[in-house]
C-alpha cells in the first residue's frame, strides 16, 4: 500500500476524489506507513512472540499452571497488541495522514489476526479439541489458551462461537475488497465500504458481548481466576474501540473527499 502512494502518475494527483492531491501529501502519507508498520512488527511480530516464549520458559522453570501461564501472558501481551493498533495515530504527522495510515493498518492488522489468532481454531478443530493442557503443550497453544480458558463460547467452541468466527470472515471478505479498491485509486468507494466495515465489526463485538450477557447471564466468563474476566473485557472492548474509531475515521476521510469534489466543481 505504501508504494501504491508514492508511485501515483502525475495526471491523477491533483483528482479532487483523492484525500491527498499534491506529491508531498502523497510522499509524507507512504513514510507513515512505513513508520507505522515498523513500529507494529516491531511491537506485535517481535514483541508479542517475547513475550509468550519468556512466559512458557518461566512456566517450566517455576513449574507454573499452564492456564495461569497461557492466560498472564496474554494480558502481559496486551500492551504490546494496543501500541500496535493504535501507534499510527500517535505518531507526529498531519492528522490526515495519521487518520488514513490507521485505517489501513487497523484494517490489514484485523485480517492478520483473523487468519493468526480465529481461524486456526475453527479450521484445526478436532486439532485444538485433542490437545491436554500440559507443559510439553504450552508453547503451541499458549497463544490460544489465555483468552479460550476465560471466554468459555471460545473454550468449548460452541456453534455460536463458529457463528461469531464465520460472520466476522464475512466481514474480512469485505476489507478485502475494500482495500482493494483503495489500491486502485477509488477512495471515495473504498473509505465508504471501510466506514461500513468498522460498523459491522463494532456489530460483531456488540452482539457477541451481548449474547453473553443476555443469554448466557455472562456465565461464559470462568471464575476461577480474576484473569479471565479481564481478559473477556479488555480484548472484547479493544476490538470495538479500534473497529469503532476506524469506522469514524473512514467517514470523516469520505466527508473530506467529497468536500474537496465541492471545492473543485467535480460533480
Amino acid at each position: 500500500m505504501g508504494n501504491s502512494l508514492g508511485n501515483e502518475r502525475p495526471s491523477s494527483i491533483e483528482n479532487p476524489r483523492r484525500m491527498f492531491t499534491t506529491d508531498s501529501d502523497i510522499k509524507l502519507a507512504a513514510r507513515h506507513l512505513r513508520r507505522s508498520r515498523q513500529i507494529q512488527a516491531i511491537a506485535i511480530l517481535a514483541g508479542v512472540p517475547l513475550v509468550l516464549i519468556v512466559w512458557v520458559i518461566l512456566s517450566r522453570v517455576l513449574d507454573l499452571d499452564v492456564i495461569f501461564t497461557a492466560r498472564a501472558a496474554m494480558l502481559t501481551a496486551v500492551p504490546f497488541v494496543i501500541i500496535g493498533i493504535f501507534s499510527p495515530l500517535l505518531l507526529r504527522y498531519p492528522k490526515e495522514v495519521r487518520w488514513r495510515g490507521y485505517i489501513v493498518q487497523w484494517f490489514c492488522l484485523a485480517l492478520f489476526f483473523n487468519i493468526v489468532w480465529q481461524m486456526p481454531p475453527v479450521v484445526l478443530r478436532s486439532v485444538f479439541e485433542g490437545a491436554e493442557q500440559t507443559q510439553g503443550n504450552l508453547p503451541y497453544y499458549i497463544f490460544w489458551w489465555g483468552y479460550h480458558s476465560s471466554d468459555l463460547d471460545y473454550g468449548e467452541m460452541t456453534r455460536f462461537w463458529v457463528l461469531a468466527e464465520v460472520s466476522w470472515w464475512v466481514v474480512s471478505i469485505l476489507v478485502v475488497t475494500a482495500l482493494v479498491q483503495l489500491w486502485r485509486g477509488r477512495e471515495a468507494q473504498a473509505f465508504a465500504l471501510l466506514g461500513v466495515c468498522g460498523a459491522l465489526q463494532i456489530y460483531n463485538v456488540g452482539f457477541f458481548i451481548g449474547y453473553g450477557g443476555i443469554v448466557q447471564d455472562f456465565n461464559n466468563i470462568a471464575t476461577d481466576s480474576m484473569m479471565a474476566p479481564i481478559l473477556y473485557w479488555v480484548f472484547n472492548l479493544l476490538w470495538g474501540i479500534a473497529g469503532g474509531t476506524a469506522s469514524i475515521l473512514s467517514f470523516v476521510c469520505l466527508s473530506r473527499i467529497h468536500n474537496r469534489q465541492s471545492e473543485g466543481g467535480v460533480h
